[in-house]
Parts: structure tokens; C-alpha cells; sequence
């Protein structure tokens, strides 16, 4: 009897933490090159606007209160590198869309975004390649294609 209650304790556990996103096929890094219309590392400045104002708090003081994690949101991308694509400024916006494989990005932290282009803002998820930059296992291979590339511009 406690081994079962043990096992049941544990499904329900494993269930709690369960990740709805279903990502069909992923891609190997140079397919995923391939596929992108963008790649560049950011720096995630700051939250801009939500798709349901409701999900925002004004706070006494005019300050906006957004609780974590933010999904739904449009952020502001400073574009530290660019490894693929053409883009016309320094920042750019990646728009949120409420859906369980939206790419979480936390104000502060740095990322490796595989993208592509709509209306001159990044469409990303969780299934693509875009991750952390520190210690990114594609960091190496795109600092390469970014060398090559370089080189053939001169």
C-alpha cells in the first residue's frame, strides 16, 4: 500500500510540472541555421505591452506591476549580435502570443533567438533552437558561420 501511494504521489508530481508545449520535429543546429530568416543574441531590456491589459496592475505610484513568468507579452530585444538576417536597428521587439510554447524571456538575461520576421518584429518558440546564451550549445557553430561570413563581405 505505501508503494502505491508512493507511485501515485509521484505521477501526480511529474503530472504538476507537465509542459503542454508539443514541439513536432526539432531541428539539429544546421538545419535550424537553415530554416530561420534570423538569428542574433539580445539582451532582453524590457516588458512593453500585453495582449490582455487585464494581465497588467497600475500601481498608486503610475509604476505597471507584471508577475512572473511573463507569457503574452511584447518585449524589447537590444541585438548585441546578428548571425543571420538583415536588420535595420540596434533593438527590435519580439512579440509574445500566450501560447504554451512561448519562448520565455526574463528582463535582464541574454539569449541565442532563432526567428523569423513579421512586420519588423521576431516570432520565436520554445521549439526552436532559442535558448540562454550563456554556455548555448550552438554559441561555437554560429560564431564560426559569422567568421565565414564576415570574410567573404570583405
Amino acid at each position: 500500500m505505501k508503494r502505491l501511494s508512493l507511485v501515485f504521489i509521484l505521477i501526480i508530481l511529474i503530472t504538476l510540472y507537465a509542459d503542454a508545449c508539443k514541439c513536432v520535429g526539432t531541428y539539429y543546429t544546421r538545419q535550424a541555421f537553415k530554416v530561420a530568416k534570423v538569428i542574433v543574441s539580445v539582451k532582453v531590456l524590457k516588458v512593453l505591452s500585453s495582449i490582455d491589459p487585464k494581465d497588467t496592475m497600475i500601481l498608486k505610484n503610475g509604476d505597471t506591476l507584471i508577475s512572473e513568468p511573463v507569457y503574452g507579452y511584447s518585449k524589447l530585444l537590444l541585438i548585441t549580435k546578428t548571425y543571420k538576417g538583415k536588420l535595420s536597428n540596434d533593438t527590435i521587439i519580439i512579440d509574445g502570443d500566450k501560447s504554451n510554447c512561448e519562448l520565455y524571456l526574463k528582463v535582464g538575461h541574454s539569449y541565442i533567438i532563432y526567428a523569423d520576421l513579421n512586420d519588423g518584429s521576431l516570432i520565436s518558440s520554445k521549439c526552436s533552437r532559442s535558448g540562454l546564451l550563456e554556455n548555448h550549445p550552438d554559441i561555437n557553430f554560429l560564431e564560426r558561420k559569422l567568421k565565414r561570413r564576415k570574410k567573404n563581405e570583405t
